[in-house]
């Protein structure tokens, strides 16, 4: 829900709470009572529209996680068993493919679907000596197949952008009925009741304001480079692991941005191939900008 539909949303709750408290003095206008009935219809039909698209962009989420688990699983089953032949068969440049563990997919999505395609193309290659290690064609099928759904969910993020652009055009469309309606009761109650009742219509006007929410954003940010060059290094994947599918890179100069967060202890990873990871456990407070300067280390 983006901030104009969410102080909107706060307004309508304002609303929410006035009616029921003064509905004794429109007893006897019908019309207004049947506006006043429509406002809250039509509240009900946005809360179910917001709840939605929460659900569908989550919904998305899970499942592109579930095929990349499913892909990382095949693999290192795989991997386990051919690494075995790779070794007593001394082929080293096999071996540097398949001695994979869980932590050589602590790498961004793409990274891991690489990482995957480059078994598969060893295991394709060997596939005659790896049969007697009960490695078999329809078990590098399965993986390819798994490496398929979990390359086309990569796209994943901008499917829920879409979701979730639909879902605000129908919450978009629900403000404008509600606002038309509010409306509505705001010339009734001020044509009918300003004068006999002004404390209530002033209190009506006041719950029916839309406030601007306040600006406080937590903010983590800084720079990647080569330890001992200061390199500025692109495409080094920089995560707050207490935050889900949160993904951010660092770009062309090196410079990462994470925004809009709750505050707290969390850890820190910065991750690129051929370089060690980075952890550090930061303590950051509600609406600070904490800049954060990562000198990675090349391996080897």
């Amino acid at each position: 829900m983006n901030k104009s539909i969410l102080a909107k949303s706060n307004s309508y709750g304002k609303l929410a709470l006035f009616f029921p408290d003064h509905a004794s003095v429109w007893d006897d206008f019908p019309v207004l009572k049947e506006e006043v009935s429509s406002f809250f219809s039509l509240k009900a039909q946005f809360e179910k529209a917001s709840k939605n698209q929460s659900a569908d962009t989550k919904g998305l989420t899970d499942a592109k996680n579930a095929k990349l688990t499913l892909t990382k699983k095949l693999c290192i089953k795989l991997c386990l068993k051919a690494v075995t032949w790779a070794r007593k068969a001394n082929m080293h440049e096999a071996l540097a493919t398949l001695n994979i563990t869980d932590d050589s997919f602590n790498v961004p999505q793409s990274s891991q679907i690489l990482i995957a395609k480059n078994v598969v193309t060893v295991l394709r290659k060997n596939l005659a000596a790896l049969e007697a290690y009960r490695i078999r064609e329809a078990d590098v099928q399965a993986l390819e197949e798994a490496i398929k759904l979990a390359e086309g969910s990569i796209a994943t993020p901008a499917l829920a952008k879409n979701a979730k652009g639909l879902a605000s055009s129908s919450l978009d469309e629900l403000v404008v009925l509600i606002d038309e309606v509010v409306l509505n009761i705001n010339n009734l109650l001020v044509a009918e009741y300003e004068e006999s009742h002004g404390e209530m219509v002033d209190k009506f006007l006041l719950a029916k304001r839309v406030d601007k929410l306040p600006v406080r954003h937590t903010v983590l940010r800084g720079k990647v480079s080569r330890a001992g060059t200061h390199e500025p290094l692109q495409g080094a994947f920089c995560n707050l692991l207490e935050i889900a599918d949160e993904e951010v890179f660092s770009d062309l100069n090196g410079f990462y941005e994470i925004k809009e967060f709750k505050a707290g202890s969390m850890t820190f990873e910065v991750r690129l191939e051929g370089y060690e990871t980075f952890s550090q456990v930061l303590n950051i407070k509600l609406a600070q900008v904490l800049e954060l300067n990562v000198a990675l280390k090349p391996l080897g």
